[in-house]
């Protein structure tokens, strides 16, 4: 389980390196992801933790749900903050191998296929490319940050 625990960190520091310089020098949220990742990395790696918790925290946001003046080993282990069902996100839409757009699709309907078929189905984008004909072949890829659906007529 060791393993995982270090594979799953990995993946973030990945995703939090990935994240350009524009957003992560203003962003609380990264700021937070960031602070998080020491806490998890903490039992693990206590020194390495702890060096990398104090240069976060001498230039840390006041406004960050962590105590900054308190050691790595002090503070609270991260909690996952649901998304709110009113959170949307972009489901990319490309028809024969062109992207033509993208529909907004509530965050709770990530994972049902069907469920965004048919807002597909229903939107602006969708109807002015079907024109009335149905999907020969509908095809799901998970990202990050969005789903894209390839849809083959």
């Amino acid at each position: 389980m060791l393993s995982v625990a270090i594979t799953r960190l990995i993946t973030l520091t990945k995703v939090l390196g990935s994240v350009p310089d524009t957003v992560s020098m203003s962003s609380v949220e990264y700021e937070d992801a960031l602070a998080s990742l020491c806490v998890m990395l903490a039992p693990m790696a206590p020194h390495i933790a702890s060096e990398m918790w104090q240069g976060l925290a001498s230039v840390a946001e006041p406004s960050s749900k962590y105590q900054w003046d308190k050691t790595v080993l002090e503070q609270n282990w991260p909690v996952l903050e649901e998304y709110s069902t009113e959170d949307m996100i972009k489901v990319f839409i490309k028809v024969n191998r062109n992207t033509k757009g993208y529909v907004m699709v509530p965050r709770h309907l990530r994972d049902n296929q069907d469920e965004i078929q048919k807002l597909v189905d229903k939107s602006d984008l969708g109807k002015s490319y079907l024109n009335g004909r149905t999907f020969t072949k509908v095809v799901f890829t998970s990202k990050v940050n969005y789903r894209r659906m390839k849809f083959v007529s």
